[in-house]
């Protein structure tokens, strides 16, 4: 979820032609760490363990659940910037993320291929994509539609779903979907085009309609098969 904020608060950054983030520093905190613990060639050659290591793997096999990793890993941070600090290491910053769209924009394309983007389809990932872009307009003092969008969006799942109220739209997406993350995926954009469209938050879902179409087709079905029978 740092990952997919960082990503969109990059992407308000270019939205609004603002200066990128130096975030060649992601990969030279991976550098360091892999260099720290004598990560070596024979890893990722015969081993292959490098090929999936990162600063966030790392802090994650050192510690007994997620909320100890979190520390741990801006703990290496933290150090990681005190060695380039204290080196004069200069790093550059990368390009900045070329897609110049509007946020929502930003998600479908984004969405239509989650695993590449984010790592998932976890529902969680687009909203702290969507975090960061805000945050990034707040930072740059700039605003646009599509936050104000999503803002009203949170109100529409909390009328939608009162016993959800209080909690962000992606939980309470996660909990319609039971967890499943191809299901989010789909309950999440279902919802989204609902709202955009304009739909009424009482209104039923494509699913649901979906559903009861279905039940009335077999119900159908079965009276007219069993009309044949008498005949």
């Amino acid at each position: 979820m740092l990952h997919a904020y960082t990503f969109g608060y990059e992407s308000a950054l270019a939205h609004h032609r603002a200066p990128p983030l130096v975030d060649e520093l992601g990969r030279y905190i991976n550098e360091w760490v892999a260099a720290r613990i004598e990560l070596t060639e024979e890893h990722e050659g015969r081993l292959n363990a490098s090929s999936c290591f990162s600063a966030e793997s790392y802090a994650l096999l050192h510690s007994a659940d997620e909320v100890e990793a979190l520390d741990r890993y801006l703990a290496l941070w933290s150090e990681a910037l005190a060695h380039v600090h204290a080196e004069g290491i200069e790093i550059e910053p990368s390009p900045a993320w070329s897609r110049d769209s509007p946020l929502i924009d930003q998600i479908r394309f984004v969405g239509q291929r989650p695993g590449m983007w984010f790592g998932s389809s976890r529902v969680a990932n687009y909203w702290a994509f969507a975090n960061g872009f805000r945050w990034a307009e707040h930072d740059l003092d700039r605003s646009s539609l599509d936050v104000a969008r999503l803002r009203a969006f949170q109100s529409w799942m909390d009328e939608r779903y009162p016993f959800g109220r209080g909690v962000s739209w992606a939980r309470t997406i996660r909990c319609l979907a039971i967890q499943e993350p191809a299901r989010e995926h789909e309950c999440f954009f279902e919802h989204l085009d609902m709202f955009l469209a304009g739909a009424d938050a009482n209104a039923p879902d494509p699913t649901m309609e979906r559903m009861v179409a279905a039940i009335v087709a077999h119900a159908a079905n079965a009276e007219r098969d069993g009309g044949n029978d008498n005949e």
